[in-house]
């Protein structure tokens, strides 16, 4: 059987950890991208225009990675759920 470390959001899109492998890469994740900030200035009082492209580039690079090494950690995939309003 396999091991999910995500779930599925009860609504919307999206999901959650579930164990601790799963709260692992996400806090990993999260200091990866307080690291990207930190290269590129954008914690500093003196930032260009560059720092903040690189970022945002550096920051989408970096979420389309976690999602493809996550991917078939989800329990149910990524879909979007409805709630009891929209069902």
């Amino acid at each position: 059987m396999k091991k999910y470390w995500f779930k599925q959001k009860q609504t919307g899109y999206g999901f959650v950890p579930t164990t601790w492998e799963g709260w692992t890469s996400t806090a990993l994740t999260l200091i990866l991208i307080i690291i990207i900030g930190r290269v590129n200035n954008l914690f500093t009082a003196i930032m260009t225009g560059d720092d903040v492209f690189q970022f945002l580039v550096d920051f989408v690079i970096l979420v389309v990675l976690f999602i493809i090494f996550i991917r078939n950690r989800v329990e149910g995939g990524f879909k979007w759920e409805k709630n009891e309003k929209e069902k």
